[in-house]
């Protein structure tokens, strides 16, 4: 019976430094969220910024072909800027989607930021 006892009284301040521990852990949590939050809007944020800059590239493209010069002169250069543009995609994608690793970056970046300010 004594073994049983002295093995709860060991236990004791071992559950109360876990409930500790998972305080810390919930408040770490919502610190990771919230960066999380912020890093997916800026990785967002640059998705439609290259989206906007695509269709602005085919606005030009279209207003000088049909209004400002002909076909005879817009074809390479038109076969030049796309293919410049094929490239830089196909290289974004060899590195992985860029907003996915963008985001990591971003989220590990926030992270160690706000846990350094909060806990250190």
């Amino acid at each position: 019976m004594s073994a049983k006892i002295r093995l709860l009284e060991r236990a004791l301040p071992i559950r109360e430094e876990l409930a500790q521990i998972e305080k810390e852990q919930e408040q770490i949590d919502t610190i990771k969220a919230r960066c999380d939050r912020k890093a997916h809007r800026i990785a967002d944020m640059i998705s439609w910024t290259g989206l906007a800059f695509l269709c602005a590239q085919w606005g030009m493209m279209v207003r000088l072909t049909y209004w400002e010069y002909s076909w005879d002169v817009m074809e390479p250069i038109s076969y030049f800027v796309t293919f410049g543009t094929g490239k830089l995609h196909s290289r974004i994608v060899a590195e992985r989607t860029l907003t996915i690793s963008l985001h990591q970056a971003l989220s590990d970046t926030f992270f160690c930021k706000f846990l350094g300010s909060t806990l250190g």
